[in-house]
């Protein structure tokens, strides 16, 4: 049967991978590794990451049957994830885009459950790791084709029972924000904080819910619309779909973006329609508590109200939340939204 899934895709020294987005927590940056003492395949250091040690790896070496790096590489981009109660990063250079693919085969979970499966029937050997390194497939679920390049699917059940063999508990001990529900840990920050992609127009960054993109495209031709609401730059065609291309930037106080080769897109998903819009980059995922978002009324005003729905702010600046419904019912756009 046919499954769907959204991916992660990312880039590391020019090579793409992908990943389940429902592990991916967030991406941080960080250029200070904690020094790892064990052996495991792959990993460059570690990093604490909210009251967790999470080993970091290369995905190049975790890839590699017995490559191991004897010097600590220095990335400042890692996302951070989590398969079931196990937490692990992987170097980034670059985020690509959120995908969702078909498949004619078992899904990845059905897939993982088969190795779980296989591997409780196997007996344990007390005096050897049973991990082979000898199949250079070991980290990897499968191969795609994706932009004219291989796209590698990484394989987080093989990672994180690696993990799991070395680390164990990952909670610092001094952390105590951490209960057990239906067998699992959960940790408070888990119910209280939602996934964001951050999106940049000028200055202005955004956090738009992960749930609402359904992918980011660039280089796209956007055919103008002549007499209508400058918001609404044209129309784009994306595999058969017919999209309305939606600016925002004069609610901002911006100009309208220059429209050419290198223009970035995130296709949103209304309830039952669809809409590209308009940004100049695209950055990480990002965790944010939700506790911690102020509504967008009691600080700002004006029409940048109409399209934002709450407001994060920390150390390093400002996040206004997209409020993507209000997108598809804006009486600029609403004519125009591509309907399934």
């Amino acid at each position: 049967m046919t499954i769907s899934e959204k991916y992660l895709i990312y880039i590391h020294q020019d090579i793409q991978y992908a990943m389940p987005i429902t592990s991916v927590l967030e991406m941080v940056h960080s250029s200070r590794f904690l020094p790892f003492y064990g052996t495991l395949h792959g990993c460059i250091g570690n990093i604490e990451h909210r009251d967790n040690i999470v080993p970091v790896f290369d995905p190049i070496l975790l890839c590699r049957a017995g490559e191991n790096s004897n010097q600590q590489i220095k990335y400042d981009a890692v996302i951070i994830a989590r398969y079931e109660d196990t937490f692990f990063g992987l170097a980034m250079d670059k985020f690509i885009d959120t995908v969702v693919f078909d498949d004619e085969r078992p899904s990845q979970k059905d897939k993982d459950q088969k190795d779980t499966e296989r591997e409780d029937t196997e007996q344990e050997d007390t005096e050897q790791e049973d991990t082979d390194f000898s199949d250079e497939t070991n980290m990897i679920a499968s191969i795609k084709g994706f932009r004219g390049s291989s796209l590698i699917v990484l394989s987080l059940i093989r990672i994180s029972r690696m993990v799991k063999k070395v680390f164990g508990q990952q909670r610092f001990l001094s952390a105590v924000n951490e209960k057990k529900e239906h067998g699992r840990l959960v940790y408070r920050d888990e119910k209280a904080s939602k996934k964001f992609i951050g999106a940049c127009i000028d200055e202005f960054h955004f956090g738009i819910p992960v749930e609402k993109v359904l992918e980011i495209i660039e280089g796209y031709e956007v055919s103008p619309f002549f007499d209508v609401d400058p918001a609404l730059r044209g129309l784009i065609s994306l595999r058969g779909k017919v999209l309305a291309c939606f600016d925002i930037s004069e609610s901002l106080g911006l100009p309208l973006r220059s429209l050419g080769e290198n223009n970035r897109f995130i296709v949103l998903a209304g309830d039952d329609s669809e809409l590209a819009l308009c940004v100049d980059r695209v950055s990480t995922i990002k965790k944010l508590p939700v506790s911690e978002i102020q509504k967008a009324d009691t600080v700002l005003s004006g029409e940048i109200t109409e399209y934002v729905t709450g407001i994060y702010e920390d150390e390093r600046g400002r996040i206004f939340i997209l409020a993507v419904p209000h997108l598809f019912t804006s009486d600029r756009l609403k004519p125009y939204c591509f309907r399934e």
